[in-house]
């Protein structure tokens, strides 16, 4: 991490590793709004988007997990205690640094429709809702240039 992309104190962010797997599961079920895999998916799932993911933490205790696909989809999840915090808009501030770093041209995101504490971090991180996806029980899709 540069300083030019760094994260506001008390938040860090490292590589998750084999040993988070179960953290992003976790996090993930913790969303109503969100799919809940089984575990065979979510196992499938976790070695398919071993491009690039992090641990977003503060004070070293796990808070949320980032993850940056190399076709510029971005997902993150928040653990529901660092929700309504402004930590979702300053991650993904941060994680399109690193996605300009890594010479990813557009980022892409999906939100599901209930999920308006999402889909205010996106906006508050500078990305724009398309009118691609909108409607009834469709997911909304935020994107932004890195």
């Amino acid at each position: 991490m540069t300083r030019a992309n760094a994260l506001p104190a008390p938040l860090t962010a490292r590589p998750a590793t084999d040993a988070d797997a179960d953290l992003f599961r976790t996090l993930r079920a913790s969303v109503p709004e969100a799919s809940q895999p089984s575990e065979a998916a979510h196992a499938a799932w976790w070695a398919w988007a071993a491009e690039r993911r992090w641990v977003a933490e503060a004070g070293g205790a796990p808070v949320g997990v980032l993850r940056l696909g190399a076709d510029g989809t971005v997902s993150i999840v928040l653990a529901p205690g660092a929700r309504g915090r402004g930590w979702g808009a300053a991650l993904l501030r941060w994680l399109a640094g690193e996605a300009r770093a890594a010479g990813v041209p557009r980022l892409r995101a999906e939100i599901a429709p209930g999920n308006a504490a999402s889909r205010r971090a996106f906006l508050a991180a500078g990305y724009a809702l398309t009118d691609r996806d909108r409607g009834p029980g469709r997911r909304v899709v935020a994107e932004r240039a890195p």
